[in-house]
């Protein structure tokens, strides 16, 4: 992963969809604090926390798989809603399945 520590989150989210796992890899490291930082603002009905965090590295995946460059946003700003929305979802989805 040699010097792949000083690229853009932009850069390496296109080198993601390039299927660089170096890249990959890079990213989801980087954003590991976020996606917890998320996840813990959140209540899982018959869940853990840990469940959420899952849910929020799959956001993460999604946004680097799905990131355009040339947009306004920023690949941070992408990714946290990402990440919000999936975990989001998690939380409506199981507060629908309790009785």
């Amino acid at each position: 992963m040699a010097g792949k520590e000083q690229i853009t989150d932009e850069r390496l989210a296109e080198l993601t969809q390039q299927g660089d796992k170096q890249a990959q890899e890079q990213l989801l490291l980087r954003y590991q604090k976020l996606v917890r930082f998320c996840a813990r603002k959140f209540f899982l009905v018959g869940g853990e926390t840990e469940d959420l965090i899952q849910e929020g590295m799959m956001g993460l995946l999604q946004a680097m798989n799905t990131y355009k460059q040339g947009t306004s946003a920023t690949f941070k700003s992408f990714a946290y809603l990402c990440i919000c929305r999936r975990i989001m979802d998690a939380v409506k989805l199981a507060a629908k399945k309790q009785p």
